[in-house]
């Protein structure tokens, strides 16, 4: 169904130091970017919220 299909997390990737004020200060994150035409190969929640 997915390419990925066979692929396995280990759980050992430390998100925590992208909310850190300071990384945010810094990269004042928009939510902007570029995409691809078509949706990625797994399904996928963007969200973004107001302050």
């Amino acid at each position: 169904m997915y390419p990925f299909a066979d692929a396995a997390g280990r759980g050992s990737t430390d998100l925590r130091p992208v909310f850190e004020p300071a990384f945010l200060a810094e990269h004042r994150p928009d939510g902007e970017g570029p995409y691809d035409e078509q949706p990625p190969g797994v399904p996928t929640l963007w969200v973004l919220t107001k302050d």
